[in-house]
This record gives C-alpha cells, structure tokens and sequence, in this order.
C-alpha cells in the first residue's frame, strides 16, 4: 500500500511537474505572440498616422480650416508615439536596424510636413511645391517599403510563435487531462485557452489596415482595383458625392465624374498604373467631379497603391 501510494505521489509530482513546465512553455509563447502582435499594430498605426499627418497638412494648406490642422498634429503625434512604442518593442537585431532607418526618414518627412504647415495657406504654391517634390515622393516610398519589410518579417515571425504557442496548447491539455488531481488547474488552463482563442479571433476578423484609413481620414477616400471598379468608399467621401458605400460599390470610379472627365481620369489612372511597374509614386491631378444630384465640384484626386 505504501508502495502504490508513494508511486501515486510520485507520478502525481511528475505529472504536475509536467504540467507546470508546459504551462510556463504555453505562457511565454502565447507572451511572444501578444508581443509580435503589439510590434504589427504599432507598424499599422506609424503608417496610418504618416497617411493622416499628410492629408491633414494638406487640408490645411488647400482650405485654411483649423480642423485639418489639427488633425496633422494628433497624426504626427501618433507617428512620434508608435515609434517610441517600436523602440521599447523590438528586439531583433536586424528589425532595430530597419526602426533606425525609418527614424531617420520620418524624421526628415515630419520636419518637411512642419515647414509645409509653417508656410500654410498665405503660401499656399510653395507650399504644395514641397509637397509635390520628387524628393518627398521618394521619401514616402521608402517609408512605405521599410514598414512593409518590417511587416513581412513580423508577419512571418507571428507564424511561428502562434504554431508554437498552438503546439504548447497541446501539450498543456493533454497533460492537465492526465491529471485528475489537478482538475481545478485544468479547468483555469481551458479558461485560460479560451481567451487565448477569442482573443486571436478577434486581431484576425479585426478591421483591415485599409478599412482603419476610411474611417478615419478627414479626406474622401475611394478605393478600386485595377479595373477601376470600386470596393470601398469613405464616409466623407459619402458626404461630398451624396451617395452611400452600397450604391457605389460596384460601380466604375469614372461614374463619379463629370462627362466631360471621364475619359481624363480613366486616361490618369491607365498612365498611372502604367509607371506603377518601374516607379512606384503618388500621383495628383484636379478634375471635376459629380454628385448624385448631377451638380458639380472640384477636387485635386491623389492615386496610390495599397498593400495588402
């Protein structure tokens, strides 16, 4: 009896032992996924507020309205912070190295988005000439090819700390079932899975980066594929045309404007897609626009391409 008893003592140790070191395995790789994710969102937000700083800056240059002046500055104050953010993150060598590039680069872009506000709409050519500038061009491609490579290699890391934290998970059940001594551990490890799931079910239905821009930007903003058909339709952009997401959606992008601009803007974007190949770029160009009550307007369209 003693002897059945000490081998029950003895496999119950074992397998809690066994039990508490999975646990700590499952706890720091569901930690490394948690981390690798705040490092994506931090990306997401640098690249979103540099988007902002940009069209707020310009909202502010074109119509002099202090709301997109201020805009600019909560975007520039989010880049400053998601950068802070990604220094206190980011532990890889090689990632550090591309934080640093990106710092510098930002910091250049901020400081020409500064004198541009600086000079604002009492020198509104001089202005818009910064802003157009091949070196600005330049600048934001870089950014954006830097957070992409950033992303990627993020991305890619997320992959396999989550198979990882997935084959901890395993292990971690299988031995809490093994050990009905310990049910109340295993009832706190199923709680503690489910969070883990809901949680990661709810960062991959979470909005998209495109979607987080729409509802957020100041500007109208429309998004169409390479047919020029539209999928996606911001609410300001709702607001100037006086036509909802659902009717649009579908529609060719040159149904937006005027008889006359149609074949203007579908000749823009087949020569903009055209340079897209060799030297990707944001492109400007003003034309004029229809609303759904046939009046017409104005606007200055800018065309880039979005990343998945």
């Amino acid at each position: 009896m003693i002897g059945l008893l000490l081998a029950a003592a003895l496999l119950t140790i074992g397998a809690g032992a066994a039990l508490l070191l999975n646990l700590v395995w499952f706890r720091d790789s569901f930690n490394l996924v948690e981390h690798t994710n705040d490092v994506l969102r931090q990306i997401s937000r640098v690249e979103v507020g540099l988007f902002q700083a940009e069209s707020g800056e310009r909202g502010w240059v074109l119509s002099g309205e202090a709301s997109y002046l201020e805009t600019h500055r909560q975007a520039v104050n989010l880049v400053t912070t998601s950068l802070r953010a990604l220094n206190n993150l980011i532990d890889s060598g090689e990632q550090r190295q591309r934080l640093q590039n990106l710092q510098g680069m930002i910091d250049a872009r901020l400081s020409a988005f500064a004198q541009v506000v600086e000079l604002g709409p009492a020198r509104r050519d001089e202005a818009l000439a910064i802003l157009a500038s091949e070196r600005g061009r330049q600048s934001t491609s870089l950014i954006t090819r830097t957070l992409d490579g950033m992303r990627r290699v993020e991305t890619d890391l997320l992959v396999e700390r989550e198979k990882s934290a997935d084959r901890a998970a395993v292990y971690t059940t299988v031995t809490a079932s093994a050990l009905a001594l310990l049910a109340m551990l295993g009832a706190f490890l199923g709680a503690y899975l489910l969070q883990r799931q809901r949680t990661l079910t709810e960062l991959r239905s979470a909005k998209t980066y495109l979607e987080a821009i729409l509802a957020t930007v100041p500007d109208a903003m429309i998004g169409f594929d390479s047919a020029g058909t539209i999928d996606s339709f911001s609410a300001t952009a709702q607001g100037m045309f006086q036509l909802t997401a659902e009717e649009v959606r579908g529609r060719k992008i040159s149904s937006l404007f005027s008889h006359d601009a149609k074949a203007e803007f579908d000749d823009f974007i087949a020569r903009y897609q055209a340079r897209q190949a060799q030297h990707p770029t944001l492109t400007t160009r003003e034309f004029v626009a229809q609303r759904k009550d046939g009046s017409t307007l104005p606007i200055e369209a800018s065309c880039c391409t979005s990343r998945a």
